[in-house]
């Protein structure tokens, strides 16, 4: 069964909801007044974990800048390791110096799935310089 959710507030909907009756968003107006790449940043706030694990994987293959802020700050407040390792696997293929900063940091990251990670990616970037 699938299950809806206010873009805004995340409360779970009817399938059919043209507004949230939690929130009083117009659903088909929020979606409308942003493009792809805002929504899919915006999703990273979505409360489904295996969402997020997605969304941070595009981010990263289409290596949207704009959304390494938010790929951070996500990082510093997940205690999901699994959407960690995404952001941090999103954060190598962006590849920004914001990036870079951010994954020197993780390889001091107290799970060692990440700061291994972390570190195979900083590796794997430089040999490719």
């Amino acid at each position: 069964m699938v299950t809806f959710y206010c873009p805004n507030c995340w409360r779970e909907l009817k399938h059919d909801a043209v507004t949230c009756p939690a929130c009083g968003t117009d659903i088909s107006r929020f979606w409308a007044s942003m493009s792809y790449k805002k929504k899919l940043i915006h999703a990273l706030g979505h409360p489904e974990p295996t969402t997020v694990m997605r969304v941070a994987w595009l981010l990263g293959e289409m290596k949207v800048e704009k959304a390494v802020p938010n790929l951070i700050c996500l990082i510093d407040k997940t205690t999901d390791i699994y959407i960690a390792l995404e952001v941090t696997r999103a954060l190598g293929k962006i590849n920004t110096p914001q990036c870079r900063q951010a994954l020197a940091g993780l390889t001091r990251h107290p799970a060692s799935m990440i700061h291994r990670e972390a570190g195979k990616i900083l590796n794997n970037n430089a040999d490719r310089t």
